[in-house]
């Protein structure tokens, strides 16, 4: 695989990771919100049927506790609900003041409890409208911190997007220059290698024939030795028949000097 297709390859997995990582943060983020949305709501209904409850004579300790433990994790968080603590100061300012108007509700049914006049049942059904107010309010602020949310992650993935879309075209861009530049250093790499080669061949070629040169030259000089040497042979066997055939050659300077040597010489010759 080329160089330039790995890290136009690498570019486009970055991203896709990157992508989807968003995806699971927005799904996880999502339940979450889709969470609260649901609580808010189950809130909004349960304060108006423990209202109902108790103008009927019918209290329910159980639903009040349920609904002080909603109101407390949608704001705080709760482990157990797998609630995170509310981090929109809308939504939190919204679930304020239904626990504010709740709590009021409960000093009504308090009132009811130990005695039921006409008065207190009336504020009671007055106070459970402003309740039920305040919780649709918090319901609204937290299907619209959702869509605030959904948007937000819209635009982040848009960005991402155009970030490895950007990101991408350089490195294609980067990756072209340098595959051409290994190109033309593979090129003058090929270029040299040639041209070592050639060299090599020419100085091994030289060195063969200094080589071959170097042969003739020692056949010669043993040849040159050894036609000496012949001659130095036959230049003593020559003096030798030289001195037999003319016994008067070897008669120093005092002899051919005295008188009469020539007839010795050829008498006893």
């Amino acid at each position: 695989m080329k160089i330039g297709t790995q890290l136009t390859a690498g570019a486009l997995s970055i991203g896709s990771i990157v992508l989807l990582n968003l995806g699971v943060i927005f799904l996880r983020s999502t339940e979450q919100e889709a969470k609260q949305i649901n609580l808010t709501g189950k809130v909004r209904g349960a304060t108006q049927r423990s209202i109902k409850l108790e103008l009927a004579n019918q209290s329910d300790e159980k639903l009040i506790a349920q609904i002080d433990a909603l109101i407390e994790g949608l704001v705080k968080g709760n482990q157990e609900l797998g609630l995170k603590a509310a981090t929109d100061t809308e939504y939190i300012a919204k679930m304020e003041a239904v626990k504010t108007e709740w709590n009021k509700s409960k000093l009504l049914i308090q009132q009811i409890r130990k005695q039921s006049t006409q008065g207190t049942m009336i504020a009671l059904v007055k106070q459970s409208e402003t309740l039920f107010k305040h919780a649709n309010d918090a319901v609204t602020a937290s299907e619209e911190n959702a869509t605030k949310g959904a948007q937000q992650f819209k635009i982040i993935q848009l960005l991402v997007a155009l970030i490895t879309i950007v990101v991408t075209g350089v490195i294609i861009a980067a990756s072209r220059r340098i595959a051409g530049t290994l190109n033309t250093f593979t090129s003058v790499i090929a270029d040299s290698s040639e041209s070592i080669a050639a060299k090599v061949d020419n100085q091994e070629a030289v060195a063969q024939e200094q080589s071959n040169s170097v042969s003739q030259t020692t056949s010669t000089v043993d040849s040159l030795g050894e036609s000496s040497r012949r001659s130095a042979v036959r230049a003593e066997e020559s003096a030798k028949s030289a001195s037999t055939a003319f016994p008067w050659q070897n008669l120093d300077q005092k002899q051919l000097s005295k008188p009469g040597w020539g007839w010795k010489v050829l008498k006893t010759g």
